[in-house]
């Protein structure tokens, strides 16, 4: 599915291009310059998402506004956990079913 995606854009591109040969010519030129600021910024936007993401949860788990987010945030870290340690018990009890491959 996402072959054909991908072929019926790049139709609908050359054909945009055939229409409007100046515009999308421009408009691909600016967003792989954009691409490539975001590349060149790459350790640095890297560790600012994280930092963002690590206030957002502390801010959740800290917040005292109705609604904070307490409640979210630890339950998806339960649900995290546990399916963490379902597949550490499935890898220390080895796999067996449809999906063991035997050699």
């Amino acid at each position: 599915m996402a072959i054909l995606a991908s072929v019926v854009f790049g139709f609908v591109a050359v054909g945009f291009n055939y229409l409007w040969p100046e515009t999308v010519f421009k408009f691909l030129l600016d967003s792989s310059g954009a691409i490539a600021l975001f590349v060149w910024l790459y350790p640095y936007l890297t560790w600012a998402t994280i930092a963002l993401i690590t206030f957002v949860l502390g801010y959740m788990l800290t917040g005292t506004a109705d609604g904070g987010g307490r409640d979210q945030v630890v339950l998806s870290t339960l649900v995290a956990v546990g399916v963490v340690a379902i597949a550490l018990v499935r890898e220390r009890l080895g796999r067996t079913g449809p999906s063991a491959t035997s050699s």
